[in-house]
């Protein structure tokens, strides 16, 4: 079935135009929607049809016991109802993350101590605002933007938005596949040979276009990129010392309803699917205190207000964050 739900601002007149639409409706006799209906008014949806707000509580409702199933087997995160808990996980596969498999991560052992300590670039002001990637398999470009505004933000003061949208029409000769799913690491490539625009000129519409680059408008870039080194939770940290880190990992269901807390998960980080960016860490004493802080790109009603905590683990880390993919733009 397509995707009909639409997203819309968070207004007033929104939000009583819901009520009364949902008002309206044939409440379907099968299916409990009053979760449901309270996941609509919070995150100001709209239905298309009595048939598909049955179905949209269908797997509201399974996500859910899910939800609760995860909660049950261990307690270092909370899983539980955000913006994505209405889709199935092949939906969500298949709208949120890279169709291309970023890469195939390799297990390396940790060859230093990994450093003792703190670093969120957000307290020091240099990380950008979450973006929402939309029904748009772009991660892989907003990895590569939010990496580049935060080192641009390090380097020179200034908050610049970069165009995501500009690599998802135009990066295509760097085995870029807009929509469908590209690398992190390429799309870094594509801004050393061309520079990038802002995302004012050339503004982010969720879907592929040909490519439309305004001559006229101000580019910028970087010189080279940096692979972490060590390729382990040590490199990743010590790359996060210096600047916010384009990182892959392998996104699983209970990461798509993830909430809160520091994610854990043994059972991935075989296929690399998701790019995001690590703008701190924690390791100090105490498992809940060992963790990557990482921003995403599904928007603001995902998880930590965007953000997930995943534990630092050893090796490549939680679900492959510290892979050989993991890269750090250098001016």
């Amino acid at each position: 079935m397509a995707l009909k739900t639409l997203f819309v601002a968070a207004l007033a007149t929104v939000g009583i135009g819901l009520t009364l639409y949902l008002s309206s409706q044939e409440s379907p006799s099968k299916t409990d929607v009053s979760g449901y209906l309270a996941h609509v008014r919070k995150y100001n949806k709209l239905m298309g049809s009595p048939q598909e707000l049955e179905y949209r509580a269908k797997i509201f409702n399974d996500n859910m016991i899910f939800a609760g199933q995860v909660n049950k087997k261990q307690s270092s995160f909370v899983a539980g109802d955000n913006q994505l808990a209405d889709l199935s996980f092949s939906e969500f596969s298949q709208n949120f993350l890279s169709k291309k498999t970023i890469a195939k991560e390799i297990k390396h052992l940790t060859s230093e101590p990994k450093l003792q300590g703190r670093k969120d670039w957000r307290a020091e002001n240099k990380v950008t605002p979450v973006k929402n990637q939309g029904s748009c398999g772009s991660c892989w470009a907003f990895s590569a933007v939010a990496t580049l505004e935060a080192a641009y933000a390090i380097k020179t003061g200034e908050f610049l938005s970069f165009s995501e949208q500009e690599l998802v029409d135009c990066s295509g000769d760097y085995e870029n596949e807009g929509c469908n799913g590209g690398m992190n690491t390429f799309a870094l490539d594509y801004i050393v040979d061309n520079k990038i625009g802002l995302s004012k000129d050339y503004p982010y519409v969720a879907r592929d276009q040909a490519c439309k680059i305004k001559p006229d408008k101000p580019r910028y870039g970087f010189k080279a990129k940096e692979t972490i080194n060590p390729i382990d939770v040590s490199g990743l940290i010590k790359g996060i010392e210096e600047t916010p880190v384009s990182v892959a990992i392998e996104v699983q269901r209970d990461f798509q309803m993830y909430k809160g807390g520091v994610y854990t998960n043994n059972l991935c980080g075989e296929n690399l699917n998701h790019a995001v960016t690590a703008v701190g860490y924690v390791n100090e004493e105490g498992k809940d205190n060992q963790y990557f802080i990482v921003k995403n790109s599904w928007g603001s009603g995902w998880g930590e207000e965007g953000f997930v905590r995943m534990a630092i683990g050893e090796g490549s880390g939680t679900c492959g964050i510290a892979s050989d993919v993991d890269v750090i733009p250098k001016f």
